[in-house]
């Protein structure tokens, strides 16, 4: 489960108030481990603190009920070229380039 940052909290408001939509458009993953974070640290986040190892654009949103939507990521499965990663950290980003949602990843063994 992700978690929206203070500059997703401000698109929503806006989206709400405006009545438009907010504009999810891409996503980074890195493999710093972040599962030590708090929820204060990923409301605060302004970006991803480890090196990005691929990004890529939303390939799906869809809204699941009135406050939870589904994001599609796609990696293509040639990655990573040579060995191997343990994503550990994803940001969803907005169409302006803001952080609009944060959190940590499961590593897959």
């Amino acid at each position: 489960m992700l978690t929206i940052t203070q500059a997703g909290l401000a698109a929503i408001t806006s989206a709400a108030e405006g009545g438009f939509k907010i504009k999810m458009k891409s996503f980074r993953l890195t493999q710093h481990d972040v599962s030590g974070f708090s929820n204060t640290d990923f409301v605060n986040a302004t970006d991803l603190v480890g090196a990005t190892v691929y990004s890529g654009n939303i390939s799906l949103i869809e809204v699941v009920g009135t406050s939870t939507v589904r994001l599609t990521l796609t990696i293509p499965k040639e990655l990573p070229r040579t060995g191997s990663w343990m994503l550990r950290e994803i940001g969803v980003y907005l169409e302006t380039g803001e952080l609009f949602a944060t959190g940590a990843l499961e590593p897959a063994y």
